[in-house]
């Protein structure tokens, strides 16, 4: 089945990049994000590779908010760093490693305000905590996007090329594909968008995960002409019962965009 056979080679690709993948070390990334209250102020400190996302996660938890967060491509050695096993390295001596995103430590600190339960304050903060990290040397520039009906997207804008200069790209969600109209099940109609996607740029770009319950069992009417693959992505996620949300994060080892559709953090 196609839908099968585009998870399962995204599964390979993550686990012969994993048998050379760098065990974390004490003192090195740590994985996770916290969020500080001060008496008006809030500050988020992100530890992760890719932080922005690691801080974003951790806002949309803190929230209850639907955040779609999107790499650029990462290629070169300024957004990129080694992350091979030493030991690995040593025994496949004429081997390539595995890399990982350059990201180091990341904060950011905003003003709660009233609004903060509001469409116009959840921007303000989102347009905050990016730009700050647009400043924060951390690789890759981004943009907020507002997705209409109360979500927005975080996408990867610039990125370093080979001189260390900053390179625009494009979104490849933003580019237009046609899918004749028809009835799949929410995941089916995920992978395909995906495959269409891969077909129409020559850019892979796979499913890698998708919740494992009735969201992925549920039927969807997706299709339309020259329309982005984000249209098409949000009109099958919107017509599930639940608010699920996506990482599309690319891998320049295996050069595969891997998309993760993921429920919305529920707040307490």
């Amino acid at each position: 089945m196609r839908v099968m056979s585009v998870i399962v080679s995204a599964a390979i690709a993550w686990s012969v990049c994993a048998c050379a993948q760098q065990t974390p070390q004490p003192g090195s990334v740590m994985l996770h994000a916290h969020v500080l209250h001060d008496k008006t102020s809030v500050r988020v400190l992100a530890y992760q590779a890719r932080p922005l996302q690691s801080a974003l996660a951790a806002i949309a938890e803190e929230y209850g908010w639907v955040i779609d967060f999107e790499d650029p491509p990462y290629r070169s050695r300024y957004d990129l760093v080694d992350n091979t096993d030493p030991q690995w390295h040593a025994n496949h001596p004429s081997e390539e490693g595995v890399t990982r995103i350059a990201g180091e430590a990341f904060e950011s600190e905003f003003q709660e305000g009233l609004d903060i339960g509001t469409p116009s304050g959840e921007e303000r903060v989102l347009n905050k905590i990016v730009s700050d990290y647009n400043t924060s040397g951390n690789p890759g520039k981004f943009a907020v996007h507002r997705e209409g009906g109360g979500r927005y997207a975080v996408i990867g804008k610039f990125i370093k090329d080979d001189s260390g200069t900053d390179r625009h790209v494009s979104a490849i969600l933003d580019t237009p594909v046609s899918i004749a109209t028809q009835r799949l099940s929410a995941m089916q109609a995920v992978a395909l968008i995906l495959d269409v996607l891969s077909v129409r740029t020559g850019q892979r770009v796979a499913l890698m995960d998708f919740p494992v319950n009735a969201y992925n069992a549920a039927e969807v009417t997706v299709g339309g002409a020259d329309e982005t693959a984000r249209h098409l992505l949000l009109q099958t996620l919107d017509q599930t019962d639940t608010a699920l949300r996506w990482d599309l994060l690319f891998d320049n080892d295996s050069n595969t965009y891997f998309l993760t559709v993921s429920v919305r953090p529920i707040k307490d």
